[in-house]
């Protein structure tokens, strides 16, 4: 049955994916290549703030502060690619953003120090969200309907 709540867990993850490519290409019409990037770049910085052992970060933040970290950290990768972006146009903008792509995995496959390389960041922890401990799967897979829900509300509102 875990295996079924971690399917489900990812499917929400990945709904919220396909949201905000809707938005991307679906309403706005710019195709870009670094959607996994700057998911990444949140995952990562979320990671990594959170863990606490790494040379980054040298103690823990508390899972809201990673989460609010993270979010910043992707929009402002974002900022940086979109700013040289705004200068091209429909081809060119995929092949910028296929290259940012390309550089920013470079960076989590080979700077193991700080990513783990392919084995990625171990340990992160459970979050707890106010008070609540969300160790539990069905806690945590209600946790990602509820935050896939809002996010969708939020794609719906700003459409």
């Amino acid at each position: 049955m875990d295996y079924v709540f971690h399917i489900l867990i990812f499917v929400c993850i990945f709904a919220i994916l396909a949201a905000s490519y809707n938005l991307l290409i679906g309403f706005s019409g710019l195709f870009s290549m670094a959607h996994a990037a700057f998911y990444g770049i949140g995952a990562y910085t979320f990671a990594l703030a959170t863990v606490g052992h790494n040379p980054i970060f040298a103690t823990p933040l508390p899972f809201l502060a990673g989460l609010v970290l993270a979010v910043a950290v992707s929009a402002a990768a974002g900022v940086v690619i979109a700013l040289p972006a705004l200068r091209v146009n429909s081809d060119y903008l995929v092949v910028l953003s296929f290259g940012f792509q390309t550089v920013v995995v470079g960076i989590f496959l080979n700077w193991i120090d700080v990513t783990g390389g392919e084995g990625g960041v171990t340990g992160v922890p459970r979050p707890t969200l106010l008070g609540l401990q969300l160790h539990d799967l069905r806690a945590f897979l209600l946790y990602a309907f509820v935050l896939t829900l809002l996010a969708y509300y939020a794609v719906w509102r700003v459409t």
